[in-house]
C-alpha cells in the first residue's frame, strides 16, 4: 500500500483545496438569474475563481512530484489508457487547429496529477467530507436566499444544475463517519426533489443503495428504521395519493414543460441529434470540451462519443471498465471498514446519472468533478485505516 505523507503546512496539501475548488464552481451560480419570458438563464457566470484554485493545486501538485521523490504507486498501469487518451486529445488540438482543445488539455492533466497527490494525504478522506458539508451547505444556502423553486428553478439556477450540487453532497459524503451521510443523504433527496430533478434524485439512491449493499454489516437497526419508516411513508402515499402521490409529483413524468416527446428520461427527443451528428464524425469526433461544434444531446456518454469519436471513447470505456472491475475485485478482498466500495458506488452511480447529464466529467459543476475525483484518485485509498486523518 502506498506510503500516506502529511502535508504541512496546510495551505500546502493538496487535499485541503478541493473544497475550495468545490465552492469555486457553485457559489458564483448566484449570479445567475432567470429571463421569465424565455425561461432560460441569462447573466455570466465568474469561474475565474475556479482557473486560480485549478492552477494554485497545479502548482503545489508539482512541488510534491519534484520534492518527495517516493511517492510510490503514483502511477498505475491502467493509467496506460488514461495517457492514451491525454495523447488523442492533444492529436485533436493539432488535427482542429484549436488552442481551445489543448488548454482544455492542460486543465485535464493538471487535475489528474492534483486528485493523484492529493489522495497520498493522511487527510484526504476528511476533505472529502469537508466538500460534502460544504456542497450540502451551499445547496441549503440557495433555497433559502433565493427563495422556493419556482418553474423548478431556483433563481436563476437550473434544477438540474441544483441537483449536480446534491449529487456531489450525496457521493462526497459517503467518506464521512457515522450518521452524517445518512443526514447528507435525507437533505440532498429533498432537496432534489423538490426542484424535480429526477436524474439527480435518482443517482443519489443508486450510490446510497450500492454503498450499504456492500456494507450491510455497518446498517445497523437505525438506519434500518429510518430508511424503512421512509419507504413505507413512499409507498402508503402512492396508494393513498395514486394520482398526486408525491412520487409521481417528483418525476412529473407527464409534464408538458419538460419538452414534447421526451419520454420518462425527459431526453428522448434530445438524444435523436446524437446518430447524424456522430455518423458525420465517427473516427476523431469534434474536439475535447468543444461543445459549441454540435448540439448537445444531453447524455453524457453520447456527448463524449461526440467530442472523442471511436478512438477516444473506445480508450476512456475501456478504461471505465478496468477500473470498476478492478474496484469490485478489490472491495472483497480488502479488510472492512466504513469506506468500503465507496468510490465504486459513487463513480457506478455517476455513470448512471451522466445517461441524464449534458456531461460525464467537467471543470466547471460539481457532478464532473466528483467524477474525475473517482477517476484519478490513487487505487485502494478508501482502505486506508493506519496514519489516515479520517
Amino acid at each position: 500500500m502506498p506510503h500516506l505523507y502529511t502535508m504541512k503546512p496546510a495551505i500546502f496539501d493538496v487535499a485541503a483545496w478541493i473544497p475550495i475548488a468545490f465552492l469555486s464552481i457553485v457559489l458564483p451560480l448566484i449570479a445567475l438569474r432567470r429571463n421569465i419570458n424565455t425561461g432560460y438563464s441569462f447573466g455570466d457566470v465568474d469561474f475565474r475563481a475556479a482557473a486560480a484554485v485549478y492552477l494554485a493545486m497545479g502548482l503545489i501538485s508539482s512541488f510534491y512530484l519534484l520534492k518527495k521523490s517516493s511517492f510510490r504507486n503514483f502511477f498505475t498501469p491502467i493509467d496506460t489508457l488514461l495517457f492514451s487518451l491525454f495523447a488523442f486529445i492533444l492529436f485533436q488540438s493539432i488535427y482542429f487547429n484549436s488552442t481551445f482543445i489543448a488548454l482544455n488539455l492542460l486543465l485535464f492533466v493538471i487535475i489528474f496529477i492534483s486528485v493523484r497527490i492529493a489522495s497520498f494525504s493522511v487527510s484526504f478522506r476528511f476533505f472529502l467530507s469537508v466538500s460534502s458539508l460544504a456542497m450540502l451547505t451551499v445547496a441549503v444556502f440557495f433555497m433559502i436566499a433565493l427563495g422556493p423553486p419556482v418553474d423548478r428553478w431556483i433563481g436563476g439556477i437550473h434544477p438540474n444544475i441544483f441537483g449536480a450540487i446534491c449529487v456531489a453532497a450525496a457521493g462526497l459524503s459517503l467518506f464521512s463517519k457515522g450518521y452524517k451521510r445518512d443526514v447528507t443523504f435525507f437533505v440532498v433527496i429533498v432537496l432534489a426533489a423538490m426542484v424535480s430533478s429526477r436524474y439527480a434524485v435518482a443517482t443519489c439512491l443508486l450510490i446510497f443503495f450500492l454503498f450499504y449493499s456492500i456494507n450491510f454489516s455497518i446498517i445497523g437497526k437505525g438506519r434500518i428504521f429510518g430508511y424503512g419508516l421512509a419507504l413505507l411513508f413512499l409507498i402508503g402515499d402512492l396508494i393513498i395519493n395514486s394520482s398526486s402521490s408525491l412520487i409521481l409529483s417528483v418525476f412529473e413524468v407527464s409534464s408538458a414543460g419538460r419538452g414534447l416527446g421526451s419520454g420518462i428520461s425527459g431526453r428522448d427527443d434530445l438524444w435523436a441529434h446524437f446518430l447524424p451528428q456522430f455518423l458525420e464524425n465517427p473516427v476523431v469526433g469534434y474536439g475535447f470540451r468543444s461543445r459549441s461544434s454540435y448540439i448537445g444531446s444531453h447524455n453524457g456518454f453520447l456527448d463524449i462519443a461526440l467530442q472523442q469519436g471511436v478512438i477516444g471513447t473506445s480508450i476512456l470505456f475501456f478504461y471505465l471498465l478496468i477500473f470498476l472491475t478492478t474496484s469490485a475485485r478489490e472491495i472483497f478482498k480488502q479488510s472492512k471498514n466504513q469506506y468500503r466500495g465507496a468510490v465504486f458506488s459513487t463513480l457506478l452511480g455517476l455513470c448512471m446519472g451522466a445517461q441524464l447529464q449534458p456531461q460525464f466529467f467537467s471543470f466547471g459543476d460539481p457532478f464532473g468533478v466528483l467524477t474525475l475525483i473517482c477517476l484519478f484518485a490513487r487505487g485502494g485509498f478508501e482502505y486506508d485505516k493506519s496514519n489516515s486523518k479520517y
